[in-house]
């Protein structure tokens, strides 16, 4: 994973755009015009950071993990790939 368990993530700017049903989403990147879909429990995720704007992974995975059943390597996984796909940051 791109961030240290104690560094908070906080959505990019570009992905403000975002439509989540069932813990899974679609982002839309504003400066590529790109659309990426991504399945449970990247909505779950990009919910948390929204309304809390940044978090370190661990509150983040608290914060999933308290409403809804979810594994930590799934979580863990998605997490990494919203950090390569540049749709969460290190704040």
């Amino acid at each position: 994973m791109s961030a240290t368990p104690d560094q908070d993530l906080q959505l990019d700017a570009d992905f403000r755009e975002f439509r989540i049903w069932d813990g899974d989403v679609v982002l839309y990147d504003s400066q590529s015009g790109n659309t990426h879909r991504l399945l449970h429990p990247a909505g779950l995720i990009i919910d948390a950071l929204s309304r809390a704007e940044r978090l370190s992974p661990l509150a983040l995975y608290e914060t999933c993990s308290s409403a809804h059943a979810l594994d930590r390597g799934a979580f863990e996984q998605t997490l990494t790939l919203l950090i390569d796909l540049g749709v969460l940051a290190p704040s």
